[in-house]
């Protein structure tokens, strides 16, 4: 009898009974940098049946909607997005829903918090090809990577669960020896592995601190 109680509370309520979770950053740690100084990656799960998602973004940590300060509301049909022109050394708190065809959504995830740091310099990365079906490629550029010392990349899922081991690139070769006995890709095999969407968690080790990015993949 509790069960259909709460079941006609979930219903009249308009609202699913699931809340989305936000997945990346890390609540409470450092922003993931976008793609432009000043812009930040949140993304979260995904909520089978929905056909979008809501999410607000905001500086002011006393509330959501109507408050002062810096405040971002978006609807987006994907399981993330780019915020841009955030200030630097800031924190920002942010919160998402699913949006379903028939009107309804999920309830509003728990509020997930990160710091705007702008990130030491590192390298251009390239992950190709995007979506991938047999393999996923991370490539650095050693030429312009002077400062780098190493890269390291771990596969994600959609839940921010580990799904490939660590892989690791080391600059230790001289720039003088010859490009080509220094390997450049870091390369996941995707043979087996369910169709959706992945990430590349990558951490440059500099000569002077690290850089972490985070670079969202389709695999096929």
């Amino acid at each position: 009898m509790k069960q259909w109680v709460l079941f006609l509370v979930l219903h009249l309520s308009g609202a699913y009974a699931l809340a989305q979770t936000p997945i990346l950053p890390e609540n409470g740690g450092a922003g993931i940098p976008g793609p432009v100084a000043g812009s930040f990656g949140i993304y979260w799960q995904v909520e089978p049946g929905a056909i979008s998602y809501e999410y607000v973004l905001t500086d002011n940590p006393q509330c959501f909607v109507g408050c002062p300060g810096d405040t971002r509301q978006q609807t987006v049909g994907s399981l993330g997005a780019v915020e841009f022109d955030l200030r630097d050394s800031v924190w920002y708190q942010w919160m998402v829903r699913a949006k379903f065809p028939d009107g309804d959504s999920t309830a509003w995830s728990v509020v997930s918090s990160f710091l705007t740091l702008t990130p030491e310099l590192g390298a251009p990365l390239m992950v190709f090809p995007n979506p991938a079906v047999f393999e996923i490629n991370l490539k650095i550029d050693w030429a312009v990577a002077t400062n780098v010392k190493e890269v390291t990349a771990v596969m994600l899922d959609e839940w921010g669960r580990v799904v490939q081991p660590q892989s690791r690139l080391s600059n230790e070769l001289p720039l003088a020896r010859s490009r080509f006995n220094r390997s450049n890709t870091i390369r996941f095999r995707l043979e087996g592995m369910p169709g959706g969407r992945y990430f590349l968690k990558v951490i440059q080790q500099l000569d002077e601190g690290e850089t972490e990015s985070i670079i969202p993949f389709v695999k096929q």
